[in-house]
């Protein structure tokens, strides 16, 4: 559908209220909308949105394209809010990831400054990008089950509520949900 020169792709769900989204990174634009809500009243809405769709399309376009990853060594991957350089190696032990410290500071231009941090990765075969993103994703996912481990425990005495399960999940949309009916979280 196209509303004041917008086009929009519509999905009509068993939803209370029109939920707009504006997706990376073509600025591709989706409309839910409740099972009887009037093709003139979704039109109305979008046509009401269009200087903030405009304004989000606008932003996107101009972020730089996010270079796939290829997840071999060199390659810069982002992991706990910073930059680290994958290293992808044979194992002849174990497989698996886990983060080297920084290495020793590096001079360039007459100013010393610290490389940045390296993520090792020991897998069977080096060349398969699915196993090394395997591998990381393994980490990250036993990095922040350490992490809730701690933060848990402490939010759920601040709020005086029980959690009963916590699980992690990969999510596209979401940093998490939480049922507080059965205490069930999902980070």
């Amino acid at each position: 559908m196209t509303s004041d020169g917008i086009e929009f792709e519509l999905t009509r769900k068993r939803v209370k209220n029109i939920n707009l989204r504006i997706h990376p990174p073509n600025g591709r634009v989706t409309v839910s909308a409740p099972l009887r809500t009037s093709e003139g009243h979704i039109a109305a809405f979008v046509a009401a949105k269009a200087d903030w769709i405009r304004r989000h399309q606008a932003r996107i376009a101009a972020q730089p394209p996010r270079p796939e990853l290829r997840y071999v060594t060199g390659e810069e991957y982002r992991f706990l809010g910073s930059v680290h350089v994958l290293e992808v190696r044979l194992a002849t032990g174990r497989v698996g990831a886990e983060v080297a410290g920084a290495a020793k500071p590096v001079e360039a231009a007459g100013s010393a400054h610290e490389a940045p941090p390296r993520l090792v990765v020991h897998a069977r075969d080096p060349h398969n990008a699915a196993e090394v993103q395997r591998h990381l994703e393994r980490l990250q996912r036993s990095e922040l089950q350490s992490r809730l481990d701690v933060l848990v425990p402490e939010w759920e005495e601040r709020l005086g509520v029980r959690t009963t399960r916590i699980r992690i999940r990969a999510m596209k949309r979401k940093w998490g949900a939480c049922r507080t009916r059965t205490g069930d979280v999902v980070f």
